[in-house]
């Protein structure tokens, strides 16, 4: 009974001068073995775009690829050896929200993997491309050898648009007893005593910015870049903490140069920023 199988191939051997006659003679001459291969899994999507590395995934790119990988190979519906891209799995068997334009399915192997280019997008915008469970009397999924349909879940993907870049403010310069230093501002430590000076770089959204972004003029200068930390609004502030003993009288000027950083979809900036107090 079926209840007893278990996914995989299922072999039917009759040994080798396995049976007998009323004569004495025996048969086969070799081991009759009859294989198939007992499937009742439904077949399972991926869905990728491996030019999309960021997490979470961003890009400014305006076109986009998408990869649809089954765990198995699907049924090749006109039986020519060649999957189509119009065989079980169709591109109405995919959707994106919110619509964009899509290119035709195409198929990249052998019945496991189909591509399609998408186009269109609105920058801020997140994408859900999905490729659904079928309903029970429609013609939407995707059928493997077995003729199991499938996915038996939604499989997705989602990605969001960016081509603005990224914004920066340069905030919050103190002395570390907490003397507030205004842009230009004339700064006398603590008191006259040397003290170390903290300054906070608000990204509006996560970037790459690092120690190599920042310079300080006059060089000599030293400081620490701390990690960065999230904040509500999807800003990241980054701060560093310049060295008192190397702070020396007359203008400093901090300054992180024009298209410094990267954010996670790609996109250079800020626009040049400087501070400087003396």
């Amino acid at each position: 009974p079926s209840a007893e199988f278990e996914d995989g191939d299922v072999v039917i051997t009759v040994a080798q001068d396995g049976v007998a006659d009323l004569a004495g003679n025996t048969a086969p001459a070799a081991d009759s073995i009859f294989k198939f291969n007992y499937d009742i899994t439904a077949p399972t999507p991926t869905v990728t775009a491996p030019l999309i590395t960021s997490v979470p995934p961003r890009t400014n790119v305006a076109s986009v690829d998408i990869r649809f990988t089954w765990n198995e190979p699907l049924l090749d519906v006109d039986n020519n050896s060649q999957w189509n891209g119009d065989d079980t799995f169709t591109a109405s068997d995919i959707s994106i929200v919110p619509a964009v334009t899509k290119g035709g399915l195409q198929a990249i192997d052998d019945g496991t993997t189909y591509g399609m280019t998408i186009t269109d997008f609105t920058s801020g915008t997140e994408y859900t491309v999905t490729v659904s469970d079928p309903e029970v009397g429609t013609t939407l999924g995707a059928t493997d050898n077995a003729g199991n349909p499938g996915p038996v879940a939604d499989s997705e993907y989602t990605f969001t648009y960016d081509i603005i870049e990224p914004g920066l403010t340069i905030d919050n310069v103190t002395g570390i007893s907490g003397t507030v230093i205004e842009d230009n501002d004339f700064y006398r430590g603590d008191n006259g005593a040397a003290e170390d000076v903290r300054i906070t770089f608000v990204w509006d959204e996560s970037t790459d910015f690092n120690v190599s972004d920042i310079t300080i003029d006059p060089a000599g200068i030293t400081f620490d870049l701390a990690a960065p930390t999230a904040n509500n609004d999807g800003s990241y502030n980054h701060i560093i903490t310049i060295d008192a003993a190397t702070l020396v009288e007359g203008l400093i000027t901090i300054t992180v140069p024009e298209d410094s950083a990267i954010d996670l979809a790609g996109n250079k900036g800020p626009a040049a920023a400087d501070v400087s107090f003396s």
